[in-house]
């Protein structure tokens, strides 16, 4: 007796489709369940299996990534993908590591001991606001930073490499300070040094250079 339910037990569970891998040959994009279509590794084809994903993540594997396939009920036409994998598609991680990669090859990098790391060509960020808080410093390794409008800055600027003002778009003088100037060597204003210049005096000569 038990080894006739034992059969009819195994026979049962035969008949359940399990789980099984797949090769994806295309996945559909936009808003929604992305629907996948490509082969089990027995070649039996596998149409428009909807790929669950975490909340709020998204992606399209491209061709030749492997996939988890469940059959919900058993049924092979109610499949479902719940994991998938590209061997050629990542980077080398360190244990407990993280990473986001594409296929072309950028990718954000969470790093052993705090670091965030991310290469990319073209990093574009929209918002409103955006703030940054370094505690120790910034430092921005670039040969140009550009800014379309208005920079503000409440602290002391320092420069090395001097300074270059030019009020090409007009409305007012390119430079206009609020304080004293102190120059440590001279000033050239409109080709004249203001320490070596000199002026006519009223007998017809000329001045002696400013006092310094």
């Amino acid at each position: 007796m038990i080894n006739i339910i034992d059969e009819r037990i195994r026979r049962f569970m035969n008949s359940i489709r399990k789980p099984f891998r797949m090769v994806i040959a295309s996945v559909t994009t936009g808003k929604g369940v992305k629907k996948v279509t490509g082969e089990g590794l027995a070649g039996e084809p596998v149409r428009d299996a909807e790929q669950f994903q975490y909340y709020g993540f998204q992606s399209v594997p491209p061709s030749g990534t492997m996939g988890v396939v469940v059959p919900l009920g058993g049924a092979t036409s109610h499949s479902m993908i719940v994991a998938t994998e590209h061997a050629a598609v990542g980077i080398d991680l360190a244990t407990g590591e993280v990473s986001v990669v594409h296929q072309e090859g950028h990718y954000i990098h969470l790093k052993n001991g705090r670091l965030i790391e991310v290469e990319c060509d073209d990093y574009v960020m929209r918002c409103k606001t955006w703030r940054v808080v370094a505690t120790d410093g910034a430092t921005l390794d670039t040969p140009l930073v550009a800014m379309t409008n208005q920079a503000q800055i409440d602290g002391l600027v320092t420069g090395k490499g001097g300074l270059a003002l030019s009020n090409e778009n007009g409305g007012g003088s390119a430079a206009q300070i609020s304080g004293t100037v102190r120059v440590t060597e001279d000033v050239i204003a409109g080709g004249v040094s203001q320490v070596g210049h000199h002026h006519k005096d009223s007998l017809g000569g000329e001045t002696d250079a400013p006092i310094r």
